[in-house]
């Protein structure tokens, strides 16, 4: 009949991405992306590239409004799947070249499709659940963020006092020293909890909308903290999607100070990096001791920060669209960054001594962030079972959740609920405690439903330490 849609087998879409054609799968339709939408997507093109040929039904819908879905993707839609129960291939960028897109064998013996298929069907009327809460959806764009605008307010307040202290104090004398290092401090407390906020407008999490958070992220994260928000977003977009995979997740991949995997001894080739990550001598004695080495290389993190987002904002220099506005406007932002922090607040120090002493002690007291971040990812798997493998059980195999009393959370803002976090990445982040316990229901539903299904395999399990167990496990980890 006219006007029904074409029906597109599995034998046609493989040959069509053998072609080079961006085919993906979203429920049942068969969505062709147009090549130029890769410098243009704003999740990146690893986002797309990674599901070339896969089910992303779960990873799209975790990422994009049913109003982008319906009124973009939807007209990318070239047919419907001719079978059920789709079967992945490869996607090229991860087939090391193989021309072959077929699974190799030990995908189908390392997992059950049967039950990743159910898993994700669980999810699914989980997630519907957690919608009509209205847990996904802000209403108001302030709500939440009083306390931490009260926090900051009084944490730069008080740098800034001490700041004016050490201005008027004897020159080198101790009392000016000690007043520099209270302002360093306080200023690095001022960026730990700032880095919250950014997180939250990278995911889109404060007004809702992807532009607006975007400005959001470049006064906060560029203009504020020095930092790219253009990087940090197209980083932590590949990470949330390929969870603690050696070859592409970047947020493992930091060989020469830290190994995770001992696929990292064999230089492996990263997706992100487009380069071998090379396991050289420099490597080999580092990896050594960093069990020993782990906290005092995160205390000075932010510089690798700063040298990642300057790397990644000249790479991309010739992009066009919007995101080459955007770009100008990092650009713009990072340079009046370094005029107000570099030449107006460090410049204006009265001493090399002080200076110094001021950007060190705002550095480190910034880092446990970083320690915060790795510590839900670091002690868990990173072993690869296969592409059979469901977006919630990747998300609950390669995330941990710190446990803490409520009162603390303004400590780790939100990032110490990774697993809900990495299930909805786009939940406001005051809603996370009310996701995690509802989380925490449906796994045991899960495992019910395992035991009914006669299935024997590893059990879906939510995951939580405590944040100095968590430490212990990392470092167990780091040692081993």
């Amino acid at each position: 009949m006219a006007g029904d849609p074409k029906l597109i087998s599995r034998e046609e879409v493989k040959e069509r991405v053998s072609r080079g054609e961006l085919l993906v799968v979203h429920h049942t339709k068969v969505y062709k992306v147009p090549q130029s939408w890769l410098a243009h997507h704003p999740g990146g093109n690893l986002a797309i590239l990674h599901f070339i040929g896969r089910d992303a039904t779960d990873e799209i819908e975790a990422y994009h409004t049913p109003h982008t879905i319906e009124n973009r993707m939807a007209k990318w839609t070239i047919g419907t799947l001719a079978e059920e129960g789709w079967v992945p291939l490869v996607p090229p960028i991860q087939n090391a070249g193989r021309e072959d897109l077929e699974l190799p064998p030990w995908h189908s013996t390392s997992l059950s499709m049967e039950r990743e298929q159910r898993v994700a069907k669980s999810f699914r009327k989980f997630k519907r659940k957690v919608t009509d809460l209205g847990l996904l959806t802000r209403t108001d764009i302030f709500r939440g963020y009083g306390n931490d605008l009260i926090r900051l307010s009084i944490l730069l307040s008080i740098s800034i006092y001490f700041y004016i202290t050490a201005q008027r104090a004897p020159l080198k004398s101790w009392s000016q020293f000690g007043s520099v290092g209270f302002a360093g401090i306080f200023f690095g407390l001022f960026w730990h909890q700032l880095t919250f906020i950014a997180h939250d407008a990278g995911h889109t999490g404060i007004t809702g909308d992807w532009y607006k958070d975007r400005l959001w992220g470049i006064f906060i994260a560029d203009f504020i903290g020095g930092l790219s928000i253009g990087w940090w977003c197209d980083n932590h977009n590949v990470h949330h999607l390929v969870t603690n995979h050696p070859e592409h997740d970047p947020d493992i991949q930091h060989i020469p100070f830290f190994a995770l995997s001992t696929k990292f001894f064999n230089s492996m080739w990263s997706t992100y990096y487009k380069r071998a990550m090379t396991f050289d001598s420099v490597s080999r004695i580092m990896v050594r001791m960093q069990h020993k080495s782990y906290y005092f290389i995160l205390a000075v993190a932010r510089v690798n920060l700063f040298a990642n987002s300057y790397v990644f904002l000249f790479k991309n220099r010739h992009v066009q669209g919007l995101p080459r506005k955007l770009l100008f406007l990092e650009l713009l932002a990072l340079s009046l960054f370094w005029l107000w922090w570099g030449y107006g607040v460090v410049g204006h120090l009265p001493t090399v001594g002080t200076r110094w002493l001021f950007g060190f002690l705002a550095f480190i007291t910034a880092s446990p962030v970083h320690v915060q971040i790795l510590l839900s990812h670091y002690s868990q798997p990173t072993e690869d079972p296969g592409l059979l493998e469901s977006f919630p059980s990747r998300q609950l195999r390669t995330t941990m959740d710190v446990d803490c009393p409520r009162y603390l959370d303004f400590l780790h803002g939100g990032l110490h609920m990774q697993v809900s976090h990495h299930l909805f990445p786009r939940i406001p982040r005051h809603n996370l405690r009310k996701v995690r316990s509802l989380l925490v229901e449906w796994c045991e539903q899960v495992r019910r439903e395992d035991a009914q299904f006669g299935y024997k395999g590893d059990a879906l399990e939510y995951k939580a330490m405590g944040w100095i167990d968590g430490n212990k496990s990392v470092i167990a980890g780091t040692r081993s």
